[in-house]
């Protein structure tokens, strides 16, 4: 999940404005890793029955990572104990003017990173990877341009949209309708950090055996 709230912050006017969200995200992405050295063989060394293994610089090694993805959300907000989903409600007057539609829940992504990676052995190694994702949407949050007229709202989409696109405290002035209240110039994005371990799965030498006989068994052609 992602999530943000207005209250958690130090800027006046969005302490103001009160929202919050969270949103679960489901991403499906192609990614290229590049490493800057090239990799070295870790080799096992015998010294008098004890194992010592190759040096500690030659285990690290640094990557960059980038791709494209395609990105699913759905920006919810707390609702008398429920989680409502935010999209259908046109908290911002999506809908309602002629030409206008709701935005979509399906966005693309392009996920930028780097991180380190640490072999372990020859079969394993660990990684850390910090990422960001750049998004093709505003609408992270629910949250990009102005407000729209709350009577307006909730005559389209009922009380619970009205109530949900207006959090503010009825005496602050910026909240009325044109007022800002997102940032329409910049789209959203996210910070991954990814810690993992990964493990090569070794087959038994008479499974590959016979495997390999299986594959080279057959009739030699003749030219």
């Amino acid at each position: 999940y992602l999530r943000g709230d207005d209250r958690f912050g130090e800027n006046e006017a969005k302490l103001a404005r009160n929202l919050s969200f969270r949103t679960g995200i489901v991403e499906l992405s192609g990614q290229v890793k590049f490493y800057l050295f090239e990799e070295r063989n870790i080799r096992t060394h015998h010294l008098k029955g004890l194992k010592r293994q190759g040096s500690l610089l030659k285990r690290f090694n640094l990557f960059a990572v980038s791709g494209v993805g395609v990105m699913y959300f759905n920006p919810k907000a707390k609702y008398n104990g429920s989680w409502v989903a935010l999209q259908p409600l046109g908290t911002e007057g999506q809908g309602i003017d002629p030409g206008t539609k709701k935005y979509s829940r399906f966005t693309f992504s392009i996920p930028v990173g780097m991180g380190i990676k640490y072999n372990v052995d020859k079969m394993s190694h660990l990684t850390l990877r910090a990422s960001y994702h750049f998004l093709f949407t505003d609408y992270l949050d629910d949250v990009s341009d102005l407000y729209y007229d709350n009577d307006a709202i909730r005559e389209a989409y009922g009380d619970v949209a009205a109530d949900l696109a207006n959090r503010s405290d009825p005496d602050y002035l910026h909240s009325q309708k044109g007022s800002i209240r997102g940032n329409s110039q910049a789209r959203d994005g996210f910070v991954v950090i990814n810690l993992a371990y990964h493990k090569r799965l070794k087959m038994k030498r008479a499974f590959q055996r016979k495997h390999h006989k299986r594959l080279t068994r057959g009739r030699k052609l003749r030219f």
